[in-house]
């Protein structure tokens, strides 16, 4: 059900989806209690929903989704990006900082270029403001 609600995705993972099921299944069990299969005692998994924090991440993440369409190569490229920050920030070079800054910088432009960061570095921010 999670699944197919949309709730299983590359931002949220599948915590989501586990999650609606819970509600689901609580909806189901009260159902089952009342001995009511009606439409309108089968809304409380949709009241659960949205009294929890599935909706309120949802609402929260809708442009996410776009942001994704948009630069999809946004999670896999800059985290490879970070990663080799990361490698040579820490490596031993027989180098000084200066010029080590450099370097790592030249090897993050060389990966993607600055006005496309910046481009995706806005789209990003618009996303999460």
């Amino acid at each position: 059900m999670g699944d197919a609600a949309g709730l299983v995705n590359g931002t949220q993972g599948v915590n989501l989806a586990m999650w609606s099921g819970y509600y689901a299944a609580q909806a189901a069990i009260q159902a089952k209690r009342n001995r009511d299969y009606s439409v309108r005692q089968l809304s409380l998994y949709r009241t659960l929903l949205d009294e929890s924090f599935v909706m309120q991440d949802l609402r929260a993440n809708a442009r996410a989704a776009s942001f994704q369409s948009k630069i999809p190569y946004a999670f896999d490229l800059y985290t490879r990006m970070a990663n080799e920050a990361a490698y040579h920030a820490v490596k031993a070079y027989p180098m000084p900082k200066g010029a080590r800054r450099k370097f790592i910088i030249h090897k993050l432009l060389s990966m993607q270029p600055l006005p496309r960061i910046i481009r995706d570095a806005w789209e990003g921010f618009k996303v999460i403001w």
